[in-house]
């Protein structure tokens, strides 16, 4: 990687992990966020709770000396309750033996933790009250609005940590501004017409995605660390969670050349017998 100054726009979980790992690596790094300092103040409402941290995020804040810190502050979860409508009330674990938990962490104190993380690495300054109004993706260009008024910013390379495409207005206008979109999917929930809504959107914006990260897959090895312990990989599923694949599936198009006749998005992507494009 050879730029020099790398913006994250969104000081969140996400950008603030990334912050860091940018900052290992030498770079700097410039994160901008519209809210206030979260670690001064009220934390902002709507925002979820509690979030629970399997060996995948625990490996994150491993990587970043971060996670004795934040499993000081963690509730272990062994198991989920169940409330029938009818009946008595069903504790279910997550592991057999019962041993095993995930963890429980407030969203707004791992959010503090990381922007401390951030904060103290070299190279990275942290801009709050900075709302993105304008992105010149070419030129690097930035405009945010802040109390001050506009402030004019410049970057070898502009990472923006949107919300969700498909339920959410808010990244749309993102997606037309930047170079490549990076498409998150998580596996087992993430809805094959949620994926062809937003592949469609997209592709109507002209909007060039540059890849596909899928979450929640099993690791390839042979141990199964969801769990802070190590035991063995469960079984493969016995049936692919996207549906049987298509015989003769041909590669994915560009986007430029997704839109048919009738304007919608052929998407190449595993279907069912019943679903015809």
């Amino acid at each position: 990687m050879t730029a020099e100054r790398v913006a994250i726009v969104g000081a969140g979980l996400t950008g603030s992990l990334l912050a860091c790992f940018l900052a290992r690596r030498g770079l700097t790094v410039a994160l901008y966020e519209r809210r206030p300092d979260p670690r001064v103040g009220q934390p902002e409402r709507g925002r979820s709770i509690n979030l629970a941290i399997s060996e995948r995020g625990l490996d994150a804040l491993r990587r970043i000396d971060l996670v004795d810190q934040v499993m000081a502050d963690a509730l272990p979860m062994k198991g989920r309750m169940i409330h029938p409508v009818e009946g008595a009330l069903d504790f279910q674990q997550y592991s057999a033996s019962g041993a095993r938990a995930i963890n429980s962490i407030s969203r707004g104190t791992l959010n503090n933790a990381l922007l401390d993380a951030a904060t103290q690495a070299p190279g990275v300054e942290v801009h709050f009250e900075h709302r993105l109004l304008e992105l010149d993706s070419q030129g690097g260009r930035m405009v945010f609005e802040t109390p001050a008024g506009k402030v004019e910013e410049h970057a070898d390379v502009v990472l923006v940590d949107s919300a969700p495409l498909v339920p959410v207005g808010d990244a749309v206008p993102i997606a037309n501004a930047v170079d490549g979109v990076l498409l998150v999917v998580k596996l087992g929930e993430s809805r094959r017409d949620e994926l062809r809504r937003a592949l469609k959107l997209l592709g109507t914006l002209r909007s060039k995605v540059i890849g596909v990260v899928i979450t929640n897959a099993e690791r390839p090895s042979d141990k199964y660390e969801y769990y802070s312990e190590k035991q063995p990989a469960p079984a493969a599923p016995s049936h692919d969670p996207l549906g049987p694949r298509r015989p003769g599936r041909r590669p994915a198009p560009r986007f430029e050349d997704r839109l048919d006749d009738d304007d919608d998005v052929e998407v190449a992507t595993r279907s069912g017998p019943d679903e015809e494009q």
